[in-house]
């Protein structure tokens, strides 16, 4: 079922708005973002999960400025589950 509606929605806008959805079906998260890069920056093109996941869309950042973006740019592997600390800081959570 994902693949074909991945493969039918040839529109990148449409793309975008569905993957995180599509994902759900395959991978529960409680939240989640898809950032794609433009260059030297990462930005927010999808935000599912959070009270606020419209103002997210759009969000960028510059790669230099994120180890974690630049550790998973330079590894090639995901993030590891982050839990957000009282600081707004983004900390790996214990497995």
């Amino acid at each position: 079922r994902v693949a074909t509606t991945i493969t039918s929605s040839l529109k990148p806008e449409e793309l975008v708005n569905t993957l995180l959805d599509q994902l759900q079906s395959i991978l529960p998260y409680e939240n989640g973002t898809l950032w794609l890069r433009q260059e030297n920056r990462m930005v927010v093109q999808a935000a599912r999960g959070f009270p606020d996941s419209e103002e997210r869309i759009g969000l960028n950042v510059a790669i230099e400025d994120s180890q974690l973006l630049h550790e998973m740019i330079t590894t090639g592997q995901p993030s590891p589950p982050l839990a957000t600390s009282p600081d707004g800081e983004y900390r790996r959570r214990a497995s």
